[in-house]
């Protein structure tokens, strides 16, 4: 899966870097630094572990923008986020391309108005 360089959390949009031998140096395989809005990923993982940890990342962005300051359950975020990451892979969805999500209309998913919709006013019982 391709890792965009950008991604838009909230009112904020983060830069996706890869920093070389972060898994070596410093055993991490990521980290999301809040205050200069960059998501770093370890060059030296293994490309499915890139777009894990990318996704593991991003779900920590998505709940400190979400006002989930404090700290975060890591186990759960682990959970969720190598939850979503097969989720993501065994449907061959693409970050890149949002219509690939769902490539065919879902019956009753939009609502169209072919005229303006009318605001309709409570009669008066009294």
């Amino acid at each position: 899966m391709r890792i965009p360089k950008k991604v838009k959390v909230g009112a904020v949009t983060y830069n996706v870097e890869f920093e070389d031998k972060m898994l070596e140096n410093r055993g991490m395989y990521g980290e999301v630094d809040y205050s200069r809005l960059v998501i770093t990923i370890a060059s030296d993982a293994c490309e499915e572990r890139q777009f894990n940890t990318f996704v593991h990342e991003l779900l920590h962005a998505i709940l400190f923008e979400a006002g989930e300051k404090m700290k975060q359950d890591e186990r759960w975020i682990r959970s969720v986020s190598n939850t979503l990451t097969q989720v993501i892979v065994d449907n061959e969805w693409s970050i890149n391309k949002p219509e690939k999500i769902f490539p065919q209309p879902v019956d009753g998913a939009s609502i169209t108005f072919k005229s303006e919709p009318k605001i309709l006013k409570a009669e008066n019982t009294s």
